[in-house]
């Protein structure tokens, strides 16, 4: 199985969107920290998301994820 891979996004979630779309052939994705906007909000993704979470997250909503 492929996996798409992202990283240090810091909260561009339309160009997440972008890419998910225009690969969406993979099937589950992960992000190598740094998902958060700069008001460490987070989005509901089109397809499987997992991260690894980096220093610029909201661990009280990772948490309660």
């Amino acid at each position: 199985m492929k996996v798409g891979v992202i990283g240090d996004v810091h909260g561009d979630f339309s160009a997440i969107k972008r890419i998910m779309k225009a690969n969406s052939e993979l099937k589950c994705w992960l992000c190598t920290g740094d998902l958060a906007d700069e008001t460490m909000e987070y989005f509901s993704p089109p397809a499987p998301l997992y991260w690894i979470s980096g220093n610029h997250e909201n661990w009280d909503k990772i948490e309660k994820m």
